[in-house]
């Protein structure tokens, strides 16, 4: 872990991944080549996305962001970020400092699509080790099977170390920009009123849309405890999306995050946590709480 760490702060150079081959001493197996190559292109990318100047453009900074998209959306670099959780988070990180850094929507989608993708290889990483866990224990002894996935057996989700809590502060961060109203601060301050649903701009319903599929496939990253810890937050954000851009279009059609927040919804409500022996009591109660909350809103 700490090794792929250090690498993203100091990238491979062409050089000092030839040296030691040019000798003869030793030859690099196709995984350690593969290897070198994926800390190069992460290396240079995190490299340019940490120090971007004031005149980097628009196109160079997507060029960087769909390079990153290219590069996870092949199996192997994608195992590589999925098992490395330190790596992984120190991406996160700098892909949250681009949206903190830059208004273009186009880079922000961008980010989003890299972020998806890295929970996605989290995802893989976790169904993984489940598997070879049950397979390795045989079926029998289903109850002893150690817990994987974020939170563990506490629930516990520590900041600067987790995957999913840095993933939950950078689409949190999208949502707010969008909907001030979702920000828990603003809302429980007095003199704020409740405004009508509103309708966002095309890009802003994008943003919001991207974000929310991102949190509908959180759970899965999780243990069965970690995803009681998450899942209050990822209720009350989704909601408070439908809340919020609930607007009435002519002929009922619903806006796009009407639709993106009941999708996600789904995702949610089907997720395999919400049947696990450990979670399903916590997350039946919760679920049941979040309708009652959507049908308080309802306007017949």
């Amino acid at each position: 872990g700490d090794e792929g760490a250090s690498n993203l702060s100091r990238p491979v150079t062409p050089t000092s991944m030839c040296q030691g081959s040019s000798s003869g001493a030793t030859v690099k197996s196709p995984e350690d080549v593969y290897t070198d190559r994926f800390h190069l292109i992460l290396g240079i990318s995190v490299e340019f996305l940490c120090s971007l100047r004031s005149d980097a453009t628009v196109e160079s900074i997507t060029a960087c962001l769909h390079a990153l998209q290219a590069l996870l959306d092949v199996p192997w670099p994608r195992s590589k970020i999925g098992s490395d959780q330190d790596l992984g988070i120190e991406l996160l990180n700098v892909l949250h400092r681009v949206i903190l850094t830059r208004e273009s929507p186009s880079i922000q989608l961008a980010s989003l699509e890299v972020v998806r993708q890295i929970i996605c290889a989290a995802q893989e990483h976790v169904k993984e080790k489940r598997r070879s866990a049950e397979v390795d224990d045989g079926a029998a002894e289903k109850e002893t099977l150690p817990e994987f996935g974020e939170g563990k057996d506490t629930g516990g989700l520590v900041p600067g170390k987790s995957l999913v809590f840095a993933t939950l502060e950078l689409c949190v961060c999208i949502l707010v920009r969008q909907l001030p109203e979702l920000n828990p601060k603003l809302t429980g301050s007095p003199g704020v009123k409740a405004r009508k649903p509103q309708m966002l701009s095309e890009d802003g319903s994008r943003l919001v849309s991207a974000a929310l599929v991102i949190l509908a496939e959180l759970p899965a990253v999780c243990s069965p405890e970690g995803s009681i810890s998450i899942l209050p937050t990822l209720l009350y954000l989704t909601i408070g999306v439908l809340r919020e851009t609930a607007v009435r279009l002519p002929g009922a059609h619903l806006s796009s995050t009407v639709a993106a927040s009941l999708q996600a919804l789904k995702g949610i409500l089907s997720s395999p946590m919400a049947r696990a022996e450990k979670s399903h009591a916590a997350w039946t109660d919760l679920l049941r709480s979040a309708l009652m909350t959507v049908l308080d809103f309802w306007d017949p």
